[in-house]
């Protein structure tokens, strides 16, 4: 279950089925990405979870902005996830939390494939929120899979809801397949509205349970609800300190391996990597990044400890 519970966290894995699936056999109608740099999309997330001692209600944001368009025909997106939750108890207490920001980074090509910049073995696909597409005609009418691998062997097995009503619309059926599946008695499953004419995702549904008696619950939906331009001395200028945030993180965490191969250097090395963060943030301006920045500085001594540890056992 815990593979279910980051994707919530980390991104929108709460969205609305209600659109019939278009017609298989034109492939003018296969679902397609259509992104363009600039374009700014928001949507708005509410879930709620039940046990048997407590309700949880958890809304938040996704905003999405399309930073360029690369060669190999991928676009670059930033995203930007902001959410809460409040928790009420059979016994009358509850708890509201902060709000937690995350941003990410990532690749999506027009058939759904996704790559992170900044991949992870605690991060979940971006493919949660954002199904990979058919690949044909043939895939569109029967179904088609991806497998995402990671410590919990996912596998999402797609198909089209062709009881779905709305044209205009390729509503997908994700079901998630997991090692843990059993061992919880977890299952997960989501409803993407997928807008052939807008090359959007515009709705999800998200249904999930746990236990064997059924009393782990949670149903959530994201909605589609503002899209527009960003201007372009603000793209400028994300695209831009992103980069620069990018090759810094980047820089950081190589030279944070050498250090796990080289004991004897690794005061100089871990010098030169936090000052290698500091420098980047002496060039941010964008508050999220700069945050970031901080909060990977603060835990430098952290790593610092670890490395040292782990070189001197080589």
């Amino acid at each position: 279950m815990l593979r279910y519970a980051l994707a919530t966290l980390a991104l929108f894995a709460i969205l609305i089925p209600g659109a019939r699936a278009a017609d298989a056999e034109s492939t003018d109608s296969l679902p397609r990405y259509r992104f363009s740099p600039g374009q700014k999309l928001f949507y708005e997330t509410r879930s709620e979870g039940k046990n048997r001692s407590s309700t949880t209600v958890n809304t938040g944001t996704l905003e999405l902005i399309v930073l360029k368009t690369e060669p190999d025909g991928a676009w670059r997106i930033f995203s930007r996830t902001a959410s809460a939750y409040r928790q009420m108890r059979g016994d009358g207490e509850e708890y509201v939390s902060p709000e937690r920001v995350s941003m990410e980074f990532f690749r999506i090509y027009p058939d759904g494939r996704i790559v992170l910049d900044e991949p992870g073995p605690n991060k979940p696909s971006f493919n949660y929120s954002l199904p990979v597409l058919p690949a044909d005609a043939a895939q569109a009418a029967q179904g088609w899979t991806l497998d995402l691998g990671g410590p919990f062997a996912t596998k999402i097995e797609y198909s089209p809801d062709m009881a779905a009503s709305k044209p205009g619309h390729f509503v997908i059926k994700a079901n998630f397949k997991g090692t843990d599946d059993a061992i919880y008695k977890s299952s997960m499953q989501q409803w993407y509205d997928f807008d052939l004419g807008r090359g959007l995702v515009v709705a999800k549904r998200n249904e999930t349970s746990q236990g064997n008696d059924g009393t782990g619950k949670s149903e959530g939906f994201a909605t589609l609800t503002q899209a527009m331009q960003t201007e372009p001395a603000e793209l400028e200028k994300l695209t831009i300190e992103s980069e620069a945030y990018q090759r810094a993180v980047k820089d950081y965490s190589m030279l944070l391996e050498q250090v796990e191969t080289d004991a004897a250097a690794a005061p100089a090395i871990l010098s030169r990597a936090v000052q290698t963060l500091r420098d980047a943030k002496s060039g941010l301006t964008l508050p999220l990044l700069v945050a970031d920045i901080d909060q990977r500085i603060a835990a430098h001594d952290e790593s610092v400890q670890s490395m040292v540890k782990n070189a001197q056992w080589r």
